[in-house]
């Protein structure tokens, strides 16, 4: 069991040491630096008390092994690695040290000036009196058969320290010694770390799906956060990703929960922030990222590894990558293709391992067996068996060394295949009780904690630490890894296996009452240990009581788990927490008290990651959103009613289903009524004004969308998006510069967009930016500025690729065709428009077809293609009577009208009938457009009708209604539109017909 430094004592204790900034309170800690605590486990804290005490001695090795470790048996290299902790602790550089020194092959000397007060000095000695040079690695860790791989390694070490960043992959199969090379190489870079680079280590954990989302990146920064003696790295999260700094309580505690932005936006923030954090940690000195499994890695972490690579800036950054090849293939993992591309594009480079070549295997095998002769023999042996592969290698060479007269019997061994026949072969030698803590700790995870496995096996965390570092120390399936702090103040030392393969291995073993059994205990340990913050680790905890067969409480971890990968904007892996947490309740039984509750919770998880993930329209959406909301309306909870009915009513909406989004408005006031609140008020108001906009009343919807836009405040509401699947204000701004437009006021309907774009930005909200860019384009288009077409559609086009938004997208290809075909690139823009029906069509979407076809009707024309266009409409307008969305009837009848005219004619009489049925699709347009006060389509048809040649009374009735409209729209309609009204009303009656360009995108 390892000591936690506590809060330092006000004054000076008998048997207290001084030296430099620092403070030792006694041969066990605490240790204090300027007034604050270090943490140091009790091994670190005896060498230093040992070495400060008999300051300017060298201590042997010997007088170190006999007083720190006693009763123990332990190598040289334990020595090492505590004293290597020792000095990160006190900031100290091995090149240039300041408080230990090292007698090479002796022991070690403290240099610094030691006093039992501060300012009485006791003794010193200097540095340069001692030869000072590395230590030889032990023979087991000698790397053989890599030069090639540690050379480029190495060449990637020196561009990334000239400035050009790196991306190194370490691809091979189990076994084959990917951690190894890496350990290699940071052993040779390790001595620069002080002062030329820093390394920061993360590691991928199989969860059996989904995991903590970035865990390897947090754990990296955590490190790199932990080493950094001036608090810069600290600084420069606080400063350029402030949205980590909630993730990273190792380093900043824990931080007040903050209200989440949308979800989509914030996950590019989130990637961004901790890119450009590292950049500007990379900017002054080497940053060295290793990230280790990546085969088991979230979606989230490759995001963030993706936009890393495909920076172009200039930054001393080196992350080296390993990964599985066959993991990412047979789990069709992400990673794979992404890894694929940023090879083949130069971002990355891979370094693949092979297995070891015969004369590799005979020199590593000299090396470790030279003293025992016969070395041919011997190496001949294991490279038969091990078949180059370095895990087997090694292990047969472990046999060897301790039993060399086993050679004769190698062959029959178990095959390389064989790795759990091989591993159960070294466990029989082992004690007992390192044994059952070995299958214990293969619970706990490749990584684990001395008191998890104390908790599972029932015993004291000393005793079971001794038997773990006795392990660690002879090089037994285990290896130190440092210390873990728990939010109880546990600090206790962590351990890993040295191989995948052996903690699978291990807990395959386990029988699976015992298996269930002991998953339980570290379960309930480490949610003690962490109480109020147990979220931090739900998916660790969610996975333990799963395996313990405990449903209900890995129900709830599963949805802390989810709901922590919503505030990471990590949709996939609040989906998958949400779809296990589900699996879990629906296996409970129904009488099971608080089962809706749980369940309506993991529902609303699971719908808000379905609106990203799948889209608004989706079915899915559709089931979980009416389960959701049955279980609130039955439990009364209003704050899971809310995103419930918002779900519903975006997806009713995008079918077009006006009636099933009625209902969701009647539900909406009805819950109003029961219970008033603001939120579920903007809800409301969003749906009946929608409702009828869409229906046919863009007048009557402008006092709905006025009064959200009244109720809605930045702070209060922003992070709504989140959970609702869109903003309420930037949804407004959207449905009333359309409804502004047909109702003839182009400023106020410009007022919007800029509104809109100017509230999505600030929220980081690209699924409102779509909305807006979109609405921004029909007006564009209809206006005849097609450079402003071009402009918003490539901006929808990327930002729409970026972040998965295919009806949007869809939507912007119709209208970037018709921009074309308005320039004479009559068949790309057919092409392009084409393709964005289909894509709407394959999206399920209806909301807005009928405009969608009458732009495709459009592009017909200017392609010649007037029977074409003339079917188009049709279908528009037989579309709209089945949906009822009518908003865009009064343009649909014009053009009908107009198309109409256009079609060949054989003879006077057949111009007569033309003419009579263009004038009676532009009476309906009038009457229609009339009826839902649609200004600028009143006026459209109402030019049309005037162009005909009409009866002197008609036409008398027309030139005097348009004269009514053109003095009450003045200047605030589309200019083009007043333009072409008052130019014919200057000439009148000589009218003209003019339909080729009423029907054509103007430029």
């Amino acid at each position: 069991m390892l000591t936690v430094a506590g809060s330092e004592p006000s004054a000076s204790v008998p048997g207290e040491l001084h030296f430099g900034s620092f403070r030792l309170v006694g041969p066990h800690g605490p240790l204090f630096a300027d007034g604050r605590a270090v943490e140091l486990p009790r091994k670190p804290l005896a060498l230093l008390w040992m070495l400060a005490r008999r300051a300017g001695e060298v201590v042997s090795k010997d007088e170190i092994l006999t007083e720190v470790w006693p009763q123990v048996v332990v190598s040289e290299g334990v020595v090492s690695a505590t004293l290597r902790d020792l000095r990160r602790a006190l900031g100290d550089d091995a090149r240039v040290p300041r408080y230990i020194v090292t007698a090479h092959r002796i022991g070690y000397r403290f240099i610094a000036a030691v006093t039992d007060q501060p300012g009485n000095v006791e003794r010193r000695a200097p540095a340069e009196a001692l030869e000072l040079r590395p230590p030889e690695p032990p023979a087991v860790h000698v790397l053989v058969g890599r030069a090639a791989e540690h050379a480029q390694l190495l060449a990637c070490y020196r561009a990334a320290a000239a400035g050009q960043r790196q991306l190194v992959f370490v691809t091979g199969e189990a076994g084959i010694g990917k951690t190894r090379l890496v350990e290699s190489f940071l052993a040779h870079i390790e001595g620069d770390a002080p002062a030329g680079a820093r390394i920061g280590h993360g590691q991928c954990i199989e969860h059996y799906g989904a995991g903590e989302p970035y865990l390897p990146i947090l754990e990296a920064v955590t490190r790199l956060g932990r080493q950094d003696g001036h608090g810069s790295l600290l600084a420069l999260l606080r400063q350029h990703a402030p949205t980590w700094v909630p993730q990273l309580p190792g380093l900043f505690g824990q931080q007040p929960q903050q209200a989440t932005p949308h979800a989509a936006g914030s996950l590019q923030r989130m990637l961004r922030e901790m890119n450009d954090a590292i950049d500007l940690a990379a900017a002054d000195q080497l940053l060295v990222l290793v990230l280790e499994d990546m085969h088991w890695s979230d979606r989230s972490t490759v995001d963030w590894l993706t936009m890393l690579a495909h920076r172009r800036e200039r930054a001393r950054l080196l992350v080296i990558a390993t990964c599985r090849p066959v993991e990412l293939i047979v789990n069709e993992h992400p990673l794979k293709q992404v890894k694929q591309e940023l090879v083949a594009r130069h971002a990355a480079s891979e370094i693949a391992l092979a297995r070891l070549g015969t004369a590799d295997v005979h020199d590593y095998v000299a090396r470790r067996l030279r003293q025992h002769g016969a070395v041919p023999d011997l190496a001949a042996a294991v490279t038969r068996r091990s078949q180059g592969l370095p895990l087997f290698m090694v292990h047969l060479t472990d046999e060897l060394e301790r039993q060399p007269d086993t050679v004769s019997t190698l062959d029959r061994r178990p095959p390389p295949g064989g790795i759990a026949e091989l591993i159960e072969s070294q466990l029989a030698r082992l004690a007992p009780q390192q044994r059952e803590t070995l299958e214990a700790a293969s619970v706990a995870g490749a990584e684990f904690a001395t008191d998890s496995v104390a908790a599972a096996l029932q015993r004291s965390p000393d005793a079971v630490e001794q038997v773990l570092e006795t392990l660690a120390r002879q090089g037994q399936f285990i290896e130190a890894r440092g210390l873990v702090s728990w939010h109880d103040g546990t600090v206790c030392g962590r351990y890993g296996f040295s191989h995948d393969l052996v903690r699978e291995g291990l807990y395959r073993r386990l029988g699976s009452a015992r298996r269930a059994r002991l998953h339980g205990a570290i379960g309930t340990r480490l949610a003690l240990a962490y109480g109020v913050h147990a979220t931090d680790i739900a998916a660790e905890l969610a996975l333990h009581f799963e395996s313990a067969h405990d449903s209900w409480r890995g129900a709830q971890h599963r949805r802390e788990a989810g709901g922590k990968a919503l505030q990471r904007y990590a949709h996939r892996e609040a989906l998958t927490h949400a779809g296990q947490g589900l699996a879990l309740l629906a296996a409970m039984p129904s009488a099971t008290p608080g089962l809706e509750e749980a369940e309506l919770q993991l529902r609303l998880i699971k719908g808000a990651a379905q609106l990203a993930v799948c889209g608004f329209g989706a079915p899915e959406v559709e089931a979980t959103y009416t389960r959701a909301l049955a279980l609130g309306i039955a439990l009364q909870d209003t704050a899971a009613i809310g995103p419930a009915l918002s779900g519903l009513y975006n997806l009713y909406l995008t079918r077009a289903a006006f009636a099933q989004v009625q209902r969701i408005a009647d539900q909406v006031m009805a819950q109003l009524r029961r219970q008033p609140d603001p939120v579920l008020t903007m809800l409301a108001h969003n749906v009946l004004g929608s409702t009828k906009l869409f229906v046919g009343g863009g007048a009557a919807a402008l006092e709905h969308v006025d009064k959200t836009l009244a109720l809605y405040q930045p702070a209060a509401h922003g992070h709504l998006a989140a959970s609702y699947g869109e903003d309420p204000a930037i949804a407004s701004h959207h449905y009333a510069a359309l409804a502004r437009w047909v109702v003839g006021d182009a400023e106020a309907a410009e007022h919007h967009l800029v509104a809109g774009f100017t509230l999505a930005r600030r929220l980081l909200h690209p699924f409102g930016d779509a909305q807006m860019l979109w609405v921004e384009a029909v007006i564009a288009l209809d206006d005849g500025d097609l450079g402003r077409v071009d402009r918003a559609t490539e901006t929808l086009d990327a930002l729409c690729a970026e972040h998965g938004f295919a009806l949007w997208q869809a939507g912007g290809w119709i209208l970037r065709g018709a921009a074309l075909a308005g320039r004479g690139q009559h068949e790309e823009g057919r092409q392009m428009t084409d393709a964005g029906l289909r894509a709407w069509h394959e999206a399920g979407t209806l909301l807005t077809l009928p405009h969608a076809l009458a732009v495709a009707a459009r592009v017909q024309v200017l392609a010649g293609r007037v029977e074409a266009a003339a079917r188009l409409l049709g279908e528009a307008l037989a579309l709209a009577q089945r949906t009822g969305e009518h908003w865009y009837g009064p343009e649909l009848h014009r053009l009908q009208g107009e198309v109409s005219l256009l079609q060949p004619e054989a003879g006077a009489k057949d111009a007569a009938e033309s003419t009579a049925r263009a004038a009676a699709s532009f009476e309906r347009a009038i009457v229609q457009a009339q009826a839902q006060r649609s200004r600028l389509f009143e006026l459209r048809a109402t030019v049309s009708l005037a162009n005909l040649a009409l009866p002197a009374a008609q036409a008398a009735r027309a030139r005097n209604r348009l004269a009514v409209l053109v003095a009450d729209l003045g200047e605030r309609t589309q200019r083009r539109d007043l333009a072409q009204a008052a130019a014919l009303l200057r000439r009148a009656p000589q009218l003209s017909r003019q339909t080729t360009a009423e029907i054509t995108p103007r430029s």
